[in-house]
């Protein structure tokens, strides 16, 4: 996979979720925001450096400290300097979490499905649907703020149940625009209704969303071995572009 591509599409996923604070430093982006999700509490090594990699490591690990979290390296084929996830491993720190990006090309948009519901913001239906099918409720209020920071186009998608008056969704999920680029993120269904075309149609809706607004690729994170949703995503053309995972140093 050629690096530029992975740094365009790790790029991109900063514009689907900023974080509360980020520092940039010699090619590195250091971003906290409070604990929620490794993806904005984590070190991006990203561009190229200068400066040397242990000295460079233990002012992260200051950062990271400060702030009493976990001290996070989000490790990519492209991330730099050389020798960077090496010397993590050295230093103790776990591989957790490996995780695939999977990419495909748009030739046409996906007919948009009826029943899903699309709107520009985070709004009370789509957050309490979220906060009633994600695992991560217990600092929502944060995934609000991130949310309310982006600043490229974004959907937020959630199919109601029918015949009834629930101000809760059965299922959800959002997209964000950068660029020719698409991401689809946070997809959730309710464990009662999975295996009903409901990922299926929020992908869909996503992707003709998208389409219109002169997207023609799209992008997705998915845990590796999410098999379930690696079935999905491969009968909607997706195939895997390269993988990262994270080095964590469990803060004492």
């Amino acid at each position: 996979m050629p690096t530029e591509l992975i740094q365009r599409l790790e790029n991109a996923g900063l514009d689907g979720l900023p974080a509360l604070a980020t520092v940039e430093e010699d090619g590195w982006l250091l971003r906290r925001s409070q604990g929620y999700s490794r993806r904005a509490n984590c070190v991006m090594p990203l561009g190229p450096c200068a400066g040397d990699l242990k000295e460079k490591i233990d002012h992260a690990e200051a950062i990271f400290s400060a702030d009493r979290l976990d001290c996070t390296f989000k490790v990519t084929p492209a991330s730099q300097p050389a020798g960077l996830d090496e010397e993590l491993e050295l230093r103790g720190y776990e591989r957790d979490a490996e995780t695939s990006i999977l990419a495909c090309d748009m030739a046409q948009s996906p007919i948009m499905p009826d029943g899903v519901r699309l709107v520009d913001r985070p709004d009370d239906t789509w957050l309490e649907t979220w906060r009633a099918l994600s695992p991560r409720t217990e600092q929502s209020d944060i995934l609000l703020q991130l949310l309310q920071a982006i600043e490229v186009p974004a959907i937020y998608a959630v199919i109601m149940p029918a015949g009834t008056d629930s101000a809760i969704g059965i299922g959800c999920a959002r997209a964000v625009i950068s660029a020719n680029w698409v991401g689809l993120f946070d997809l959730a269904v309710h464990a009662d209704h999975r295996d009903r075309g409901h990922g299926q149609a929020l992908a869909h809706a996503r992707l003709a969303w998208a389409y219109e607004r002169g997207a023609r690729s799209a992008y997705l994170q998915v845990m590796a071995g999410n098999q379930v949703a690696r079935r999905l995503q491969m009968r909607l053309g997706f195939v895997e572009a390269y993988r990262y995972w994270y080095r964590i140093k469990r803060a004492s």
